[in-house]
């Protein structure tokens, strides 16, 4: 339930949604302040934006800024996982969504446009709903934007179609959530399904037997013990994605025969009209800045990597030793990881002016730290791995 002025003052309130950090404890969505009068609380309330009965708030853990980091609560291997997908800045860009269970509309517009720019808007503003109402995060491989090519009866590519495509992963994940002020809903796999189905069941649940079809069941079971029975199919010389990595036609029957069952289960709350995929075989897309060759990351330069000397000591004009020298491409990925650091410290739109704003910050640190450098790429390797840290604790 929301927090009433019983426990918090109504200055608390303010102070509390005044960082960013703050989310509801139960969805991780952004809090609110309102006037209670409309739920039977006469007081103001504490609310998540999401829904009224979520209950309490949590501070986010703090996002580390720079690449390869452990980054808040993505385990390394994932987040290198992504960094390969994506690249390192798209990557950086998306990191402070990527954990969370509930995305505000700009949240999913954010993450829709970073991954499929090339898409038709009508189908961007459908993939951004469908993430908001059914709280899903393509990020967590829940949504997809597909785009095919056209082509007419001669094979000859006439244009481009696109396709909204939810996981089942999604659809289990819907499924099993509480409706509001119940239990969740767990459920499990009954007569060992999902499997394709037998002789006999072919006929009852299809009418006739279909060589060119392949064609599976799934039977529900939920904790009071009502089942829900689903079929699908699909054809048997269809393409299907993933088949190098171990898909198979039978598994895609499976996935569809499920999500006839997840409708059956939770009449009306499944999306409609969207493709059902495994996305265990699915993959983000390539990063649209990427270089097709190299992998490289390519994005609008940030000029300078002058680090301004504080007005009250200027540094000594002392060479920084070459050794242990750092690459043109370690300096690039720090001025981004500094420009991303400052328009989340400083709330600072503009990349560039967010970059200014820190390199000062910076430059009081290494003067701190009475190191002689007057640009970042004087840094020694010792020198950056000590500056990252120094981000990620929040001390710049």
């Amino acid at each position: 339930m929301p927090l009433t002025e019983e426990t918090l003052t109504y200055e608390e309130m303010k102070a509390i949604i005044a960082n960013p950090q703050n989310k509801c404890a139960d969805c991780g969505g952004n809090l609110s302040i309102a006037w209670g009068g409309a739920h039977g609380y006469d007081t103001h309330i504490l609310r998540c934006s999401v829904a009224i009965d979520h209950a309490g708030y949590v501070k986010e853990k703090k996002q580390a800024m720079y690449p390869g980091s452990h980054v808040g609560a993505i385990p390394k291997k994932e987040y290198k996982e992504m960094e390969k997908e994506l690249g390192t800045m798209t990557t950086m860009k998306l990191v402070p969504y990527s954990t969370k269970t509930a995305l505000t509309k700009s949240d999913a517009r954010e993450i829709v446009e970073t991954l499929w720019p090339g898409a038709p808007e009508i189908e961007k503003v459908k993939a951004i709903a469908l993430c908001v109402h059914y709280q899903l995060n393509p990020l967590m491989r829940h949504v997809y934007l597909v785009g095919y090519k056209k082509r007419d009866k001669d094979g000859n590519v006439t244009g481009e179609d696109w396709s909204i495509q939810v996981g089942i992963q999604a659809n289990r994940l819907i499924a099993s959530r509480p409706k509001r002020n119940q239990e969740p809903r767990p459920f499990g796999y009954h007569g060992n399904t999902p499997r394709l189905v037998t002789p006999e069941e072919e006929l009852m649940y299809f009418k006739k037997a279909d060589p060119t079809k392949v064609r599976a069941i799934v039977d529900l079971i939920d904790q009071f013990g009502f089942h829900a029975i689903g079929v699908g199919q699909i054809n048997r010389d269809a393409p299907i994605k993933g088949q190098d990595k171990g898909n198979t036609h039978e598994n895609m029957a499976c996935i569809r025969a499920e999500r006839a069952a997840l409708d059956r289960k939770c009449p009306g709350e499944m999306p409609q009209n969207v493709e059902v995929i495994d996305a265990e075989y699915e993959v983000l897309p390539d990063a649209p800045d990427a270089d097709k060759e190299t992998g490289e990351i390519i994005e609008a330069s940030l000029e300078t990597d002058v680090i301004p000397e504080p007005a009250s000591s200027p540094a000594e004009d002392t060479e920084q030793p070459a050794t242990d020298a750092i690459t043109d491409k370690e300096v690039d990925d720090l001025k981004v990881a500094l420009a991303d650091y400052g328009k989340e410290k400083h709330h600072i739109a503009v990349r560039k002016d967010a970059l200014a704003k820190v390199l000062q910050d910076v430059g009081l640190f290494v003067k701190a730290q009475e190191w002689q450098v007057k640009n970042l790429k004087d840094l020694n390797r010792e020198q950056l791995r000590t500056l990252h840290e120094a981000l990620n604790d929040g001390k710049i």
